[in-house]
């Protein structure tokens, strides 16, 4: 059963809270709010033991721009050289919410969105030595190219093929 909730302007009224008439941001305040009440309050989200690898995980999922919904996906497979992560938190940021009302140019649907991620290592891949099943990480959202000029300078954050958690690929709000 998917949660399906439509964002439009419209539904986010004066009487919001927070909100006033003539607020730019009253209706992202308002989709925050329901968006973390789907999230914090759904009874199946938190808290559950890893899966076995045939049972679907529930994600927030951005099908077309202006809606989201909770649906049911695939547990996420790990590369040798990957880890996969049981997700505890993930921050809800304006740029998620944008990305929901209005795209974003790099955006490609469907999409898990999500980039400020905490959560508990619960595979790991044969080629990984540092880090160990059970071990809480945060994630840092960006992947960079390692070879530009900027990778090279220490500035990865410039790099001209960063790759961002959330919109470039499936982000922190799933269970995984």
């Amino acid at each position: 059963e998917a949660v399906k909730v439509t964002i439009t302007a419209a539904s986010a009224t004066p009487s919001s809270p927070g909100a006033s008439v003539g607020d730019p941001c009253r209706s992202l305040r308002f989709h925050a709010d329901v968006l973390a009440s789907i999230l914090l309050y759904s009874p199946d989200f938190r808290h559950r033991p890893p899966p076995p690898e045939t049972r679907p995980v529930k994600a927030i999922v951005i099908e077309r721009i202006g809606t989201f919904a909770l649906r049911e996906c695939p547990v996420p497979a790990i590369a040798p050289n990957e880890v996969r992560i049981r997700v505890t938190v993930t921050g809800l940021c304006r740029t998620d919410l944008k990305i929901v009302r209005v795209g974003h140019r790099d955006l490609v649907l469907p999409r898990i969105p999500g980039e400020e991620v905490v959560g508990v290592i619960d595979a790991i891949g044969a080629d990984v030595s540092r880090l160990q099943v059970g071990q809480r990480v945060y994630l840092y959202p960006g992947t960079c190219c390692g070879t530009c000029p900027a990778c090279q300078g220490g500035a990865g954050n410039l790099c001209r093929s960063m790759q961002i958690m959330g919109f470039h690929r499936d982000g922190g709000f799933a269970e995984y």
